[in-house]
């Protein structure tokens, strides 16, 4: 049984390690892309903001397939939250980007 534990622990481990990896692109992504729309270097980027907003969407599909009960037994539950935390900031910074030159707001995508 301490096998499986183990074993669980090093998949959600490294499953964590990539959701926070992806976080932390995204909210560079989204950093650089606030920058630019401040200097008035972006238009309208529909297709940006649906690939971003499914970004998002599927770092949050992936933290909800880790059961609590799986979490737990893995000693995971303070890191998963963290990873939570990165993602709903993640969805937050897209919700308030805003688009200049017509492209509008981003308002309720993520």
């Amino acid at each position: 049984m301490a096998d499986i534990v183990v074993l669980k622990h090093v998949r959600l481990t490294r499953a964590l390690q990539a959701i926070e990896t992806a976080a932390a692109s995204l909210d560079g992504e989204l950093v650089a892309l606030r920058t630019a729309g401040q200097a008035g270097l972006l238009g309208d980027h529909a297709e940006e903001a649906t690939l971003l907003r499914t970004y998002v969407r599927t770092l949050r599909v992936l933290l909800q397939a880790m059961t609590p009960d799986e979490v737990d037994e893995a000693g995971l539950s303070e890191r998963h939250a963290l990873a939570e935390a990165a993602v709903s900031r993640c969805a937050v910074a897209l919700r308030v980007l805003e688009l200049p030159a017509g492209g509008g707001s981003l308002s309720g995508i993520a």
